[in-house]
């Protein structure tokens, strides 16, 4: 996953996956191509879920603590 195009963010998780990927293309048929080839040939993926983002409401990487009411 490091090294691929459609894969922006990768995550190793708790709960009921293991990991949570960030991946993208340019229509569901794409990622379902890609899936296809990419999660589910692999040994270890015995299953996945996906979520399709409609719409983006908030997208910030900065969050700062310093000012942050810690009750």
């Amino acid at each position: 996953m490091e090294n691929d195009p459609h894969v922006s963010q990768c995550y190793s998780v708790s709960g009921e996956y293991d990991y949570m990927l960030m991946a993208h293309s340019s229509s569901p048929e794409e990622f379902e191509t890609w899936a296809e080839y990419r999660l589910m040939d692999q040994a270890a993926v015995s299953r996945y879920k996906s979520t399709l983002v409609w719409s983006q409401i908030k997208h910030d990487h900065l969050i700062d603590f310093t000012d942050a009411d810690r009750g």
